[in-house]
């Protein structure tokens, strides 16, 4: 188990953890879920797998703010691209692609919202 992230979700009151999971010799290649009522745990384990059909690395989670929307961000194919997936409702699983092929490699993704006028980042 590689770079934990968890985010809260409001319409199920869950925590939901995201993970890299992946073998000594990085060839399993999954992102991991699990779900729990409090942010330190214990949390349930959900499931693994290849989001959108692709292997996952280094990955990361981001919500928009000031809505329940939320991304998968992560480190493809062999660290070739990165891709950005809208997760389900729930944070637990992926629906489509919003940006694919996004030239890697890339470690330690961030993503950010740039708030007009503040200067701030």
């Amino acid at each position: 188990i590689e770079r934990p992230k968890v985010v809260y979700n409001a319409a199920t009151s869950t925590f939901v953890l995201w993970m890299h999971l992946d073998s000594f010799s990085y060839t399993y290649r999954y992102a991991g879920v699990a779900t729990s009522p409090s942010p330190v745990g214990p949390f349930e384990w959900k499931h693994a797998l290849h989001p959108n059909g692709h292997e996952s690395f280094d990955l990361q989670i981001w919500r928009e703010p000031g809505t329940e929307d939320a991304y998968l961000l992560r480190d493809t194919d062999g660290h070739a691209w990165t891709m950005v997936s809208r997760l389900t409702a729930d944070y637990t699983g992926v629906e489509e692609e919003v940006s694919s092929r996004l030239k890697g490699p890339c470690e330690g993704i961030a993503l950010f919202k740039d708030l007009p006028g503040d200067g701030l980042h």
